[in-house]
């Protein structure tokens, strides 16, 4: 009979304790599957060639839909517009008869023009750049060519000579005046790609050193069909879910959307860390508290533009549905497709109370193996509401994959080792926060 009621009590217990067992240890089939189909061929790289991005907000409008989100505006679209330049012609590139792989041995400058032709190259080393009569011999020799930029030197350049080294490549990129056709930038570093509003006067290159079978650079033919889109429209997705007790004041949720976009038809950037990953998780929530609604309303936003500077949350900002101050707290996911060293939060310094919070439910649960704090950084999309004094915390998960803006940055890569951890960590949070 002991044994019997031991049993009894065993049950109770497990009935008991079962839901929120289940919550954190179900499965991410579904948060897998939107990574893997947000970074696929179909969208692009989620950028501005082939109407990438608004594919892309289409296909998140019918998931907002489907969670059964509601919606400020009509289709829980806030359109807006901006300038871009793209690439959605060929992009060829040959170094002294080697030809090479666009996104693996090089990249293209995000705001370079439409080039083709063959041109004489001519080198300058990154140490000699800032040294004005050596640049102004090596700009004469080169006339009508390309400058060779070798950045092949140690990591000894302090941040005062960087700076001007940079506002240097700056001139050699936008000024009229000068006669070069191009630049080439040689390097041992990976390769970053990144996205531009503005269209340089010359195109320019980043080479991966290793790739050259020949170092002795002195010719370079390429074709290169760009595109500068102007007034393009794109759109923030903004849905919420009301409140079961404060309907009035909300908690936000966020995360941007877009990527790269693409270099030709052939090769484009999956983004599937940055950031296919935070909107997994921005959904994930969204379908949790949709059958769970919290006290106050929960707002969620998936902004476009971030990687063009942020735009689409300074457009909302600039432009928000209901007053900034009814905002109890932000909190805005990025890079959320690891977490095998746990998470850091930035601004957790700032908010204290609301750092302590996490990092205690984490301490307590083991959801993750760290919960780490940083200062401010204006470096995702909380940032245009914390300088509207909106308190708010940008999270992003630590270790497992480093690609990030290349063409590896695939759903394949991603470990996910932290995602039903971190997920359920924010779900804690967000009950427990007021």
């Amino acid at each position: 009979m002991k044994r019997l009621n031991d049993m009894y009590k065993f049950f109770i217990l497990c009935f008991l304790f079962f839901p929120a067992i289940h919550v954190f240890s179900q499965d991410i089939n579904y948060e897998k599957k939107l990574i893997r189909e947000l970074s696929s061929e179909r969208f692009h790289g989620r950028g501005y060639s082939f109407n990438g991005v608004n594919k892309t907000a289409k296909f998140l409008a019918k998931e907002f839909k489907s969670i059964d989100l509601e919606s400020f505006g009509k289709n829980y679209y806030q359109p807006f517009d901006l300038n871009v330049n793209t690439f959605p012609g060929k992009v060829k590139l040959e170094l002294s008869g080697q030809e090479l792989t666009v996104g693996d041995e090089f990249i293209v400058h995000p705001s370079s023009p439409s080039l083709s032709g063959e041109f004489p190259v001519y080198t300058i080393s990154l140490n000699d750049l800032d040294n004005g009569f050596l640049l102004q011999q090596t700009l004469e020799k080169a006339g009508n060519g390309f400058l060779l930029v070798d950045e092949r030197v140690p990591d000894t350049i302090s941040v005062e000579r960087t700076r001007r080294i940079g506002a240097i490549k700056e001139t050699l990129l936008y000024t009229r005046e000068i006669d070069l056709s191009g630049l080439i930038f040689l390097s041992n570093r990976n390769l970053l790609m990144g996205i531009s509003s503005y269209s340089a006067m010359r195109p320019a290159f980043s080479v991966f050193a290793d790739s050259l079978t020949n170092e002795n650079i002195n010719h370079i033919k390429l074709g290169l069909k760009a595109k500068f889109e102007k007034n393009f429209t794109t759109k923030n997705l903004i849905a919420y879910i009301e409140g079961a007790s404060v309907p009035d004041s909300f908690i936000v949720m966020s995360a941007h959307y877009d990527h790269l976009g693409s270099m030709g038809r052939k090769v484009y950037f999956p983004g599937a860390n940055d950031n296919a990953s935070g909107v997994a998780m921005l959904l994930s929530l969204a379908k949790y508290f949709a059958e769970n609604p919290p006290d106050y309303s929960l707002v969620i936003m998936a902004f476009s533009a971030e990687e063009l500077g942020l735009l689409g949350s300074g457009y909302y900002v600039d432009n928000p549905l209901f007053e900034l101050n009814r905002i109890k707290f932000l909190l805005n996911f990025d890079l959320a497709g690891t977490g095998d060293e746990g998470i850091k939060v930035v601004n957790g310094t700032v908010f204290q109370k609301e750092f302590s919070l996490l990092k205690n439910i984490n301490e307590k649960n083991n959801y993750l193996p760290s919960v780490q704090i940083r200062g401010e950084a204006c470096n995702s999309d909380h940032c245009p509401f914390y300088s509207k004094e909106v308190p708010s915390f940008f999270i992003y998960t630590l270790g497992g994959s480093m690609f990030y803006h290349d063409i590896h940055d695939t759903a394949e890569s991603l470990s996910l080792a932290g995602f039903k951890g971190y997920r359920q960590l924010i779900i804690d949070f967000t009950e427990d926060l007021y």
